[in-house]
């Protein structure tokens, strides 16, 4: 699976949560650019982005924002659904951790790799184990940001219910009510 029509926007330093953000949610709101989502998300005095911003930034930009469930299998099942996925990575050690945000769009069985959007590089193919051992080390954090009535393959009902009420605070009360309404099917 790759999701190759998913955009790619280079991070400049220290702005890979912005990039990141805006390449998934470059097909729910085309001016969340991340020029701009660097100017609402970027923490200056902690030269990044907390996951909090992260999903509040989807939010404010008409998006739900869903956490996964902490396994690779998930993050693996949404892909092969057509969602690009967020991940926090620690590229560092546990002790001096290099927190990072890359965008996972695909992953080959056969080669053992995932294919990520990743600081400057469009494609970065990474051995399976290494991406979940920098991902684990991060506390297995994803998510996805869809439209309003569309839920992530995998998402487990808490999740979906936080979600909800999350993207209820920032959204317009029609677009909560489709959100509302597509979780309760779901």
């Amino acid at each position: 699976v790759e999701l190759a029509a998913t955009p790619f926007f280079p991070q400049t330093e220290y702005h890979c949560g912005p990039a990141a953000l805006a390449t998934v949610l470059a097909s729910v709101s085309p001016v969340a650019t991340p020029a701009r989502l660097g100017d609402e998300v970027f923490l200056p005095a902690r030269t990044g982005t907390l996951q909090l911003e992260m999903i509040a930034g989807a939010r404010r930009h008409g998006a739900v924002a869903t956490r996964l469930p902490g396994t690779l299998e998930a993050l693996l099942r949404e892909l092969g659904a057509g969602h690009p996925v967020v991940v926090l990575q620690n590229l560092g050690l546990s002790w001096y951790p290099a927190w990072h945000y890359a965008v996972l769009v695909g992953y080959d069985l056969e080669t053992g790799d995932v294919i990520l959007r990743s600081g400057t590089t469009e494609r970065l193919a990474l051995p399976m184990r290494t991406f979940e051992h920098t991902w684990v080390r991060a506390g297995s954090w994803a998510f996805v940001a869809l439209p309003p009535g569309r839920w992530p393959a995998t998402a487990e009902e808490s999740a979906v219910v936080e979600a909800a009420v999350g993207f209820e605070r920032a959204a317009p009360p029609a677009q909560a009510v489709t959100a509302y309404r597509s979780a309760l099917e779901r």
